[in-house]
């Protein structure tokens, strides 16, 4: 897997666009990704020094119609 696959999207929220005066920006990234990939891929994509990386791994919801929403996991 390469570098750049491991972030998918932006988590673009009220609260996350609030966090951004203090340089802490959210980001979805894959299952299967660790700290280090996160910041390895950020610093490659972005051209930034990443100082920390916090993960949180959310977990899917059931929907009303008996479906589930797939797991996905956020860092910051």
């Amino acid at each position: 897997m390469l570098l750049t696959d491991y972030i998918i999207k932006p988590i673009i929220t009220e609260k996350s666009v609030s966090k951004k005066d203090t340089r802490v920006v959210a980001f979805e990234v894959a299952l299967s990704s660790t700290k280090q990939h996160v910041s390895q891929a950020l610093a490659l994509l972005y051209k930034v020094k990443v100082g920390a990386v916090r993960v949180v791994v959310r977990k899917g919801k059931e929907k009303e119609k008996r479906t589930k929403r797939s797991a996905c996991k956020a860092a910051r």
